[in-house]
């Protein structure tokens, strides 16, 4: 059987985010509607995103444990 790789995330205040890093968890904004989603690459304008709807924190993935992310085109 294979084995699965262990995931883990920790939680990041907005102003310590960096372009690359992947949410753990979607964000949702007012009302409920989701303003990013999980397991995505956040840019730049992402992070300004959050800043924009005063998010305190998010929850990314830590860089020795980030799942594989495809992309799609």
């Amino acid at each position: 059987m294979a084995k699965k790789k262990k995931v883990v995330a920790a939680q990041k205040r907005i102003n310590e985010l960096e372009p690359g890093m992947v949410l753990a968890r979607p964000v949702y904004g007012p009302g409920g509607c989701p303003l990013l989603h999980k397991d995505k690459p956040l840019s730049r304008k992402g992070i300004e995103r959050l800043r924009r709807h005063k998010k305190r924190f998010v929850y990314v993935y830590l860089p020795e444990y980030e799942p594989e992310v495809v992309e799609t085109a």
